[in-house]
C-alpha cells in the first residue's frame, strides 16, 4: 500500500509486477514452493558514488518521501519505534560483553571491552535526554522509510534513480529519518574498522540536510535534536546484531565498538 502511494505521488521507486495467475487481482505476492516474494521492475542505475550531486539529490527525494507520505493512512497494523531512547537498545549493551567474551579478539582485554560498552551506554544515555529535552517527543509523528542510507538507491547522472528496501517503514517522527541519513551519508570508512576515520564527511552533512531543507523545511527543535540522535542512531545500528551474534558482519563487534567509540566522542 504504502509503495503504490509512494508511485502515485511520483516518488522513484521500482514498481510492483503484479502476478497473471494469482487468484487476489490486488496482491502482489508470487508463491513458488511456498515462498513468497515480490518481484519488482528492473532500474537501470550504480551504487553511491558519493558526489555531491548524489549528496544532495538523496536529501531532496528524502523530503520528498516525507512529504508523500503525510497523505498515506498507515492503518492499524503499521509498525512503530525507532532507535530514540530505545529499551533494546540499553539491553543489548548489558549483553554485549557475554555475548563477545568467547571471541579471541577480546582474550586479555576485558577491561577494555567494558570500558567501550560503558562510554557507548553512557553516550547514548546523554544523547537521548538531550534530543528528549530539545523535544523530540513532542515532535508528530508519520510514515517514515527508517533505512535511509546509500545502499537502498540506486544513482544516475548525479540523480537518485530509485529508493529500494520498504520493509522497515514505520510510523515515527520524520527527523529519525533525516538524522539517520545525515549519519549514513557522510559516513567515511576502510578497509578494516581501525582503519576507519573518527569524522564524518562534514560537506555532505551540509549537502544534504541543505537539500532537504530547500524542499522541506524543519523546525529549530527537529535541528537541535540531530547531532544527538545521530549518536543514537549510530550506537543503535551496531549494538543490536553485536548483542545477538557477537560480530558486525565479518568484523569482530570488539573492533567494530572500538571503532563506534571514537565516532561517538567525535560526534560528542
Amino acid at each position: 500500500r504504502l509503495q503504490a502511494h509512494l508511485l502515485k505521488q511520483g516518488f522513484p521507486l521500482p514498481r510492483i509486477v503484479m502476478p497473471v495467475d494469482d487468484p487476489d487481482p490486488a496482491s502482489p505476492l508470487l508463491v513458488i514452493r511456498e515462498q513468497m516474494y515480490e518481484l519488482f521492475e528492473y532500474v537501470s542505475g550504480h551504487a553511491y558514488a558519493a558526489t555531491a550531486g548524489e549528496t544532495a539529490d538523496a536529501g531532496r527525494t528524502l523530503a520528498g518521501f516525507h512529504q508523500a507520505t503525510r497523505t498515506f493512512e498507515p492503518g492499524p497494523d503499521c509498525p512503530a519505534g525507532d532507535y530514540h531512547d530505545a529499551n533494546a537498545v540499553r539491553t543489548g549493551l548489558n549483553t554485549i560483553p557475554a555475548s563477545i567474551s568467547p571471541h579471541e579478539s577480546v582474550m586479555g582485554k576485558d577491561a577494555e571491552l567494558l570500558s567501550t560498552v560503558n562510554v557507548l551506554y553512557d553516550a547514548y544515555e546523554t544523547a537521548s535526554e538531550a534530543a528528549r529535552r530539545f523535544g523530540v517527543e513532542a515532535l508528530s509523528e508519520q510514515v517514515i522509510h527508517s533505512d535511509w542510507h546509500p545502499g537502498n538507491m540506486l544513482f544516475k547522472n548525479d540523480r537518485v534513480a530509485a529508493v529500494i528496501d520498504y520493509d522497515s517503514a514505520r510510523l515515527a517522527r520524520r527527523i529519525m529519518d533525516v538524522a539517520n541519513g545525515v549519519l549514513q551519508f557522510s559516513m567515511l570508512t576502510g578497509p578494516q574498522p581501525e582503519h576507519w576515520p573518527d569524522h564524518l564527511d562534514t560537506q555532505r552533512v551540509h549537502l544534504l540536510l541543505d537539500s532537504y531543507e530547500q524542499v522541506d523545511p524543519l523546525t529549530d527543535a527537529e535541528r537541535a535534536c540531530i547531532p544527538h540522535l545521530m549518536i543514537e542512531a549510530l550506537i543503535a545500528e551496531c549494538v543490536l546484531p553485536i548483542a545477538r551474534t557477537g560480530s558486525f558482519g565479518h568484523w569482530t563487534g570488539f573492533r567494530f565498538m572500538q571503532m563506534i567509540r571514537r565516532k561517538v566522542l567525535w560526534l560528542r
